[in-house]
């Protein structure tokens, strides 16, 4: 099984090469996919 598909959006190239830090918000699993939601943290902001 592949980790990911190929049909995805590129969803982080547009940032510039610096830490990022996502907070998970939410994972919905099915039979064969799995989708997950992230929300961007800024720079000092709690999780």
């Amino acid at each position: 099984m592949r980790p990911f598909s190929c049909r995805g959006r590129r969803l982080f190239d547009h940032l510039r090469e610096e830490h990022v830090e996502l907070e998970l918000v939410r994972r919905l699993e099915g039979r064969d996919v799995t989708h997950l939601r992230y929300r961007l943290l800024r720079t000092g902001e709690a999780a």
